[in-house]
């Protein structure tokens, strides 16, 4: 939790958003993933890396990003 003390947009953040982390391999994204849990968030998906995300947005599997892919 004090990996993301210095992220303040947070706590405006309603704990229920859907939420999908990722990075380059999936490793990292789990641990994200578990922090935001342990942050009180609950509705948390690891995408595993950007292509993957992409791919299961475009199979219309999530809903479009409201947010940066980057």
């Amino acid at each position: 939790q004090s990996l993301l003390a210095g992220a303040p947009e947070l706590a405006t953040v309603l704990r229920d958003t859907p939420l999908v982390v990722y990075c380059r391999t999936g490793s990292r994204s789990a641990i994200a993933a578990q922090i935001f849990a342990q942050m009180g968030f609950s509705s948390i998906t690891n995408g595993i890396h950007k292509e993957q995300v992409r791919s299961r947005i475009a199979r219309g599997e999530w809903p479009d990003s409201t947010g940066p892919l980057a």
